[in-house]
């Protein structure tokens, strides 16, 4: 879940610095914020996975939780402002549950 949310932050830094941003958010980053950081946040995405799993199956999982993350960063700012406050605090309750386990 932690390697989610990682997920989740990297495609945040791509999609708001996308001309595909909706511009009636207010959460687009700043133009000095470097589109490299969401490759780094990939990166270490993928070292958190690697670290929960083994090697073959956090590379899988990565593999699967980074698509899954960019496709829930588009339905996210795409929604309904109330929609999308619901959807993240049921992401950040899946994210509390995981980290107390």
């Amino acid at each position: 879940m932690v390697g989610y949310f990682i997920s989740l932050i990297a495609a945040w830094v791509y999609y708001s610095r996308s001309r595909y941003f909706p511009p009636s958010r207010g959460w687009r980053l700043p133009a000095s914020w470097p589109r490299w950081l969401g490759v780094l946040l990939i990166l270490l995405a993928a070292c958190v996975y690697v670290a929960e799993w083994d090697w073959a199956v956090g590379i899988l999982i990565w593999m699967v939780a980074v698509p899954a993350a960019f496709c829930s960063v588009v339905y996210l700012f795409n929604i309904q402002q109330r929609y999308a406050l619901f959807w993240l605090a049921v992401l950040a309750v899946f994210l509390i549950i995981d980290l107390v386990n």
